[in-house]
C-alpha cells in the first residue's frame, strides 16, 4: 500500500482495444522492460489472462538511463485541501515534491548500475567496469550525468552510484581560464573561487545554454559571492537559481534576491511580482496573492509583457478567463477581477478572488451549491 514516505510508482501503461470486426479484444502494456515484468503479474491476475511475448519496439523510445530519470511517482493525497504555511515553512507541494524527487533518484541509484544499457552494448555499468575499453565508455557516462544533473538530489545519486560502482573520485580542478583549458563536461569539478571574472560569466553563461546544469549552477553561486560582480552579473545568477529552486521556500528567498536588484537596477518588477503570484498560488497564500494582484493592477497595468505573463500564471491556476471574458462582454465582469487587456476593478476580497487554494473558499456560481473539491495543486 503507498504511502507518504513510499509513494506508488507507474509501472506501465495498460491499453484496452474492444473487440472489433476483424479482432479479438486485446490488452496491451507499454514501458521499461524490467517493469513490464512486474506490470505483468498484476494485470494477469486481473484479466484472468497471460500476455504473449514481448514484441520489439517499433518506434523511438527513452534510453533506460532516460527511462529512469523519469520515473513516474504518486503520494496519497489528504482528503481536504491542506492549511496555507506560515511564512518561511514548507507547503503541501514542497513536502510532495521532495517524496517524489526523493524516490525518483533513490530507485535510479539503485537500478542504473544494474541495467543493460545500449551505449554499453547490452551491459550493465556493472559488467563493463570489468573490462578496460568498456570501464571508459561507463566512466563518460557517468561524468555527463554528473554535468548535467539538474539539482542536488540527482548530483547526489550520480555520487552515489559512482561510489557504489567503486569509481575513483574525481579530484577539483583549478584554473584561472577554463574556457580555454578546461572541457565543458568537467566545469563542474572547477574551484570557482580562482577563476577570472570574465571567464566566470562565459563559464556560467555557456553552461546555462548548453545543458551542464551543475556548472551552471556552480557559477552562479560563484558569480553572487564575488565582491566585483555588477548587479547585472547578479541579477542574472539569481534567476537562474529561481528557476532551479527546489522548494517555494527558496524561490521566494531568491526573489527577495532579485527584488533588492531591481531597485539597484531601476527595473520594473512586475515580472518578479508575476513569479512570486505563482509560488504564492502553489502555496495557498491567500493575503499575499491580493496584494500582488492588487500591486500588479495599480503599477503594471500597462505592461504587456507583464499582462502576457500573468494571463498564463492565472490560466495554469485553473482561472477561467474565457469564462471572464463573456461574462464582461455581456456586462457582468466579477468585482476585483481582470478585465481581458489589463488589470480593472477593485481589489478582490479572498471570498471573491475565483482562485480556489487550500484553507480558502471554494468559488461558485450565483444561487449553486458550492463544487465538491479533493485537492488543490498547482498548474
Amino acid at each position: 500500500m503507498p504511502t507518504e514516505q513510499s509513494p506508488a510508482r507507474l509501472l506501465a501503461t495498460l491499453l484496452i482495444f474492444g473487440r472489433q470486426t476483424d479482432q479479438e479484444p486485446m490488452a496491451t502494456l507499454q514501458g521499461f522492460q524490467p517493469d513490464i515484468v512486474t506490470a505483468c503479474t498484476i494485470v494477469e491476475k486481473v484479466f484472468g489472462t497471460t500476455f504473449g511475448e514481448p514484441l520489439a519496439a517499433t518506434l523511438p523510445g527513452a534510453t533506460p538511463t532516460d527511462w529512469l530519470r523519469g520515473a513516474q511517482f504518486r503520494i496519497p493525497l489528504p482528503a481536504s485541501p491542506p492549511a496555507s504555511p506560515h511564512a518561511g515553512e514548507p507547503a503541501f507541494i514542497d513536502t510532495m515534491l521532495t517524496v517524489q524527487r526523493t524516490a525518483l533518484w533513490r530507485r535510479f541509484a539503485a537500478s542504473w548500475p544494474d541495467t543493460a544499457l545500449p551505449e554499453l552494448l547490452g551491459k550493465t555499468p556493472r559488467e563493463a567496469l570489468a573490462q578496460p575499453a568498456s570501464a571508459r565508455r561507463v566512466e563518460a557516462l557517468v561524468r555527463e550525468g554528473e554535468a548535467t544533473a539538474r539539482g542536488q538530489d540527482e548530483q547526489a545519486a550520480w555520487t552515489s552510484i559512482r561510489a557504489g560502482l567503486g569509481m575513483p573520485k574525481p579530484g577539483t580542478i583549478t584554473d584561472a581560464k577554463p574556457l580555454d583549458n578546461v572541457p565543458p563536461l568537467r566545469w563542474h569539478r572547477l574551484d570557482f573561487s580562482a577563476v577570472d571574472l570574465d571567464q566566470l560569466r562565459g563559464v556560467f553563461v555557456t553552461a546555462a545554454e548548453a545543458g551542464f546544469e551543475t556548472a551552471a549552477e556552480q557559477a552562479a553561486a560563484a558569480l553572487i559571492a564575488r565582491a566585483d560582480a555588477t548587479p547585472e552579473d547578479r541579477w542574472e545568477a539569481w534567476s537562474l537559481l529561481e528557476d532551479r529552486a527546489a522548494t517555494t521556500v527558496e524561490k521566494l528567498a531568491v526573489i527577495g534576491h532579485l527584488r533588492e536588484l531591481a531597485k539597484k537596477l531601476e527595473v520594473s518588477d512586475g515580472m518578479l511580482d508575476v513569479a512570486e503570484l505563482r509560488v504564492r498560488l502553489q502555496r495557498g497564500d491567500q493575503a499575499e496573492m491580493m496584494r500582488l494582484l492588487d500591486g500588479l493592477r495599480r503599477d503594471h497595468a500597462r505592461e504587456q509583457k507583464v499582462l502576457e505573463a500573468l494571463t498564463q500564471v492565472l490560466m495554469e491556476a485553473g482561472v477561467d478567463l474565457p469564462g471572464m471574458m463573456a461574462a464582461q462582454a455581456a456586462g457582468a465582469t466579477p468585482a476585483g477581477m481582470a478585465a481581458p487587456g489589463g488589470i480593472g476593478g477593485a481589489t478582490a476580497a479572498p471570498t471573491a478572488s475565483g482562485i480556489w487554494t487550500p484553507g480558502g473558499p471554494q468559488p461558485q456560481a450565483p444561487g449553486q451549491p458550492p463544487e465538491k473539491k479533493t485537492i488543490w495543486t498547482p498548474g
